[in-house]
């Protein structure tokens, strides 16, 4: 059959986005110090691909008569209106380049949620495309972060990283016995982040009971599980470690058998019971103490991140709660750097609320919501199980650090949870369809 250009066009376009926001953060600084003049342009080369995409889009279904297609869905409509709302608020202030850059960090993963969404329903030959550009993607931020342990912990500053664009990695609280990596991703936080993605959906396929599995398949799971607990781990990113114990709780859980689930539950409150018998024991440990609780017993006057957290947090829930419209889009965050009054709210619901008041954060938690729970009515697919169980490890980090904010962990979640869903509807359909047949 053959395949329109529209179709071949948002295909490829959307299928270097998936592949190419893995690598956008050494791309951008490498390219960006060779073309100072052009860095923001190249920064935005993701946004300029899903603008086009959109188009194509638009004109595509408005030729083909598919909006009814679409204009049932509930989710896009309070997609939409969300987006409506932040185009709304450009109208009360800010420079130029504070706007664009707050409302394509707010909008891009939800926008590149649609277009995966809308464009697999409609051709759901490209699935399988997609879904090895995601597992390519794994390999080269988890293989890379595991080669940069044995690299000299400054290699990235050889292609243009340093304090004016990406730090080549961190310390805990600057204590340089403590690297925090990169990878390919722009620090620290989102290696963990996005490291706690690929172990949660490698858990959840791993134990999936839908297909038979060979050795070496699970041996190839269990590897990259590893690998990625093993970068997870170096990013030194505690908000990273609970959303990868939760996702992969989750994953377990709903993997075993039913009356094994009792069990698995007990176990685990065992193990959470002794893991605070010891750290009662041994919290005094430099170790535990530096990496847990980010507080070195032997440094005096060390910096320390803790208080900076809970600074932004009373800062951000007080902002909240005192202008219910918000402040306007770009306030917070990177944008608002460029102004007068710089503010990080390390909280992305506090963050949400700051931009949009307290209507855009509710149209958000709904959106989040509709998402979570249809990858849960998919459960029974291990990759919905997965991207589930990530999702909801995401959200509690949402708690504590501004993570869709990042553009490779939010677009990778987003699209994936795209994807899975339509994949998950239409192999339901064909399961229903072959039980109807019998």
């Amino acid at each position: 059959m053959k395949r329109s250009i529209f179709e071949l066009t948002i295909g490829w376009l959307l299928a270097v986005i998936f592949v190419g926001i893995v690598l956008h953060a050494p791309f951008s600084v490498f390219f960006g110090t060779l073309l100072p003049d052009f860095s923001l342009v190249l920064k935005a080369w993701k946004e300029v691909l899903m603008l086009l995409a959109l188009i194509l889009m638009v004109i595509y279904v408005s030729r083909h008569h598919l909006w009814r297609k679409i204009v049932g869905d509930k989710l896009l409509w309070i997609i939409a209106g969300y987006s409506a709302l932040h185009l709304l608020l450009l109208a009360f202030g800010g420079t130029l380049q504070q706007l664009l850059a707050g409302l394509m960090i707010d909008l891009r993963f939800l926008c590149f949620f649609v277009l995966v969404y809308v464009y697999v329903q409609i051709f759901p030959s490209w699935i399988p495309l997609f879904k090895k550009l995601l597992i390519a993607g794994a390999v080269i931020v988890i293989g890379f972060g595991v080669l940069q342990l044995l690299l000299p912990r400054d290699i990235l500053a050889h292609i243009g990283y340093g304090p004016q664009t990406i730090m080549p990695y961190l310390t805990v609280d600057q204590n340089p016995n403590f690297v925090r990596i990169n990878s390919t991703t722009r620090g620290p936080n989102s290696l963990g982040a996005y490291s706690a993605i690929v172990i949660s959906v490698a858990a959840a396929w791993l134990l999936s009971r839908e297909r038979k599995t060979e050795k070496w398949e699970k041996l190839l799971v269990g590897s990259v599980i590893l690998l990625s607990a093993v970068t997870l781990y170096v990013s030194y990113s505690r908000s990273a470690w609970i959303a990868a114990i939760i996702g992969v709780a989750i994953a377990i859980y709903f993997s075993v058998n039913y009356h094994k689930r009792k069990l698995f539950t007990l176990v685990s409150l065992g193990v959470i019971g002794l893991c605070i018998g010891l750290f009662a024991l041994f919290g005094g440990g430099r170790i535990v103490s530096t990496v847990l609780l980010h507080e070195d017993p032997l440094e005096t006057g060390q910096v320390n991140s803790n208080d900076d957290h809970a600074k932004s947090l009373v800062q951000g829930a007080g902002l909240m709660i005192s202008q219910p419209l918000g402040a306007g889009i770009g306030s917070t965050g990177s944008p608002s750097l460029t102004t007068n009054s710089p503010l990080i709210i390390e909280n992305y619901y506090l963050y949400v609320a700051h931009e949009s008041g307290w209507l855009g954060l509710g149209l958000y938690l709904t959106i989040t919501a509709m998402v979570l729970v249809r990858l849960w009515r998919q459960r029974q697919d291990s990759w919905a199980l997965g991207v589930f169980s990530a999702g909801i490890g995401l959200a509690i980090m949402s708690l504590l650090l501004p993570i869709f904010t990042d553009d490779t962990v939010s677009i990778i979640w987003w699209g994936a949870a795209a994807l899975v869903l339509v994949m998950s509807e239409k192999k339901g359909a064909r399961h229903a369809g072959n039980d109807s047949t019998k």
